[in-house]
């Protein structure tokens, strides 16, 4: 492949969960319907593919040869993606790990490329984000909601440039002439993704993240006011002691409350830490990607369409929710707390969840749409 291809940077990857067992993308993520990396249904879109090319060459179609990669990180489970492909299959298949978003295989090799839900992942959070003295400093949230300026123009930033390394690199690997179909969720204009379902379901993960930065035991706060040089009665105490215990039954059951007052016991999930996590996520218009596209100037827009989420009547359930949210981000979450608070943030998302639905009612659920690009290759 080149030097250019043995010097390639892999940047740290967050893939979704593997396998197939209770928390895995394959039985979790409501895209499913449409194909993804880990679940068989991936092999929707590549028959329909090699059906559409062998209608195209309906003369001759067994003089064809098919040869299908599948990409995504390279911890990323191929796994379970194997042991689903059909035995009667025409085409040959590999798996290529590594990051969409630089080269992945020789010049002009490609004849046909399928990216789909894919390229709204960000290479990395921009660094204002989590910048205290910056403007665009995300303290108090966890996403893009597209409510602060200063964060929005962070983020849209950095999928512009991500999405010029994709788009060069698939230019280097596709024949002239060749074609390229992105397929990706985006936000009609004029909404933010914090007034969709996925946004609202961001937030309440970053609201559970916060519970558990700031949540204290009676024995902390009496010891941090006696350091102060705070007197304190007996009888002051006991009814603090009691005014706090009436809070916790109010907010979570007393055994769940108790594992997070561990956590805060031992300091490894601070305050700090939580306002440093940003979900590497951003939904973009559909002009916002046409421009990308069309500043980059090594496509052609052949198809452009903005088509309904086939999910959006579907009836909101929390469960539901959950277990996809797991899904998709547990990797994230684990990179930045540590694989041994994964657990105990999903358990509180799911005991929280029931006193709050409020927030989600009267929410239609997947109002986000999808965008669909047919992009062809310009001859040099």
């Amino acid at each position: 492949m080149g030097n250019e291809a043995a010097n390639i940077n892999l940047p740290e990857s967050y893939t979704m969960v593997g396998g197939d067992g209770d928390h895995s993308y394959a039985k979790n993520s409501s895209y499913q319907i449409l194909g993804c990396s880990v679940g068989p249904n991936t092999l929707i879109a590549v028959q329909n593919i090699i059906e559409a090319v062998e209608l195209k060459y309906h003369q001759n179609p067994s003089a064809l040869e098919f040869q299908v990669f599948f990409n995504d990180h390279i911890d990323n489970d191929f796994n379970t993606l194997f042991t689903t492909l059909p035995t009667s299959r025409k085409y040959f298949a590999a798996g290529v790990p590594g990051s969409f978003h630089g080269r992945l295989f020789p010049k002009s090799t490609l004849h046909f490329v399928h990216s789909f839900n894919a390229v709204h992942w960000l290479l990395k959070i921009p660094k204002e984000i989590v910048d205290s003295k910056s403007a665009a400093w995300n303290k108090g949230s966890i996403q893009c909601t597209g409510l602060v300026k200063e964060v929005s123009e962070a983020y849209s930033t950095q999928f512009k440039n991500d999405m010029e390394s994709f788009l060069n690199a698939r230019a280097q690997e596709l024949v002239p002439g060749g074609l390229m179909a992105i397929v990706l969720s985006g936000l009609p204009n004029g909404v933010h993704i914090s007034e969709t379902t996925d946004g609202k379901l961001y937030d309440f993960l970053g609201s559970c993240l916060a519970d558990m930065a700031k949540t204290v035991t009676a024995e902390n706060i009496t010891k941090d006011k006696s350091k102060a040089g705070q007197q304190q009665s007996k009888s002051e105490a006991e009814e603090q002691h009691k005014d706090l215990t009436e809070a916790k039954i109010r907010k979570t059951p007393s055994v769940f409350e108790e594992s997070f007052l561990n956590l805060s016991r031992r300091g490894l999930l601070n305050e700090e830490k939580v306002d440093s996590f940003n979900l590497p996520l951003y939904f973009p218009t559909s002009k916002e990607l046409q421009d990308i596209i069309e500043i980059n100037g090594c496509f052609t827009i052949e198809i452009l369409d903005i088509l309904r989420n086939p999910l959006r009547n579907m009836k909101f359930h929390p469960q539901s929710g959950i277990r996809q949210l797991r899904a998709v981000l547990e990797g994230v979450i684990k990179a930045h707390f540590g694989n041994e608070f994964v657990d105990q943030i999903f358990n509180h998302i799911a005991t929280k969840f029931p006193v709050n639905l409020f927030a989600f009612k009267g929410i239609k659920q997947h109002s986000k749409v999808i965008l669909f690009f047919l992009l062809k290759r310009i001859t040099d």
